[in-house]
């Protein structure tokens, strides 16, 4: 009779002990669903999204670049100031420079880039929908030196990137 009163303490705290390794082991397994859940919708919206260019041109004085980039994937583009613009060009003193542009809503000065325009932009204003094209505008602090084979590379906060080359 002295066992029996131990022998129910220690089954009772083995059970406890179970639920709460098995409550704990649940909730780790709906806690990894989750987050596999967001890494292949994550996934899905960077596989979605596809970047092309369509042309570009560099103005007279060598510092203005203009580059159309089409929205060819199925994810729309709307954070421009979360976009990054890297350029990689020669001087007309021949130094080569890889510069991160600054992203502006207004006209770019030295080292900045914006938006000009999307077309058609048929709904949504300022958001670059699947199929639109946005014209980027990117003021270079140097000029760009006539013949060197330059290039521009932008990237989108899904992960979709283009790489377009450009001379003047």
């Amino acid at each position: 009779m002295e066992n029996v009163l131990p022998a129910i303490v220690a089954f009772a705290i083995m059970l406890v002990s179970s639920v709460t390794m098995v409550t704990t082991a649940d909730r780790s397994i709906d806690s990894l669903a989750t987050s596999w859940k967001a890494m292949a919708e994550s996934a899905d919206r960077r596989h979605s999204s596809r970047l092309e260019s369509s042309g570009s041109a560099v103005d007279f004085a060598g510092t203005g670049v203009t580059i159309d980039v089409v929205n060819a994937g199925g994810t729309a583009i709307m954070f421009f100031d979360r976009m990054d613009v890297i350029v990689e060009y020669t001087t007309t003193l021949g130094v080569r420079e890889i510069v991160s542009l600054e992203y502006v809503a207004a006209v770019p000065a030295a080292d900045q880039w914006t938006v000009t325009a999307i077309s058609p932009d048929a709904y949504d204003p300022r958001i670059v929908n699947p199929g639109e094209t946005m014209e980027l505008s990117l003021r270079l602090a140097n000029a760009l030196e006539v013949g060197a084979i330059n290039r521009a590379t932008i990237a989108v906060p899904s992960g979709a990137a283009v790489s377009v080359s450009f001379t003047r």
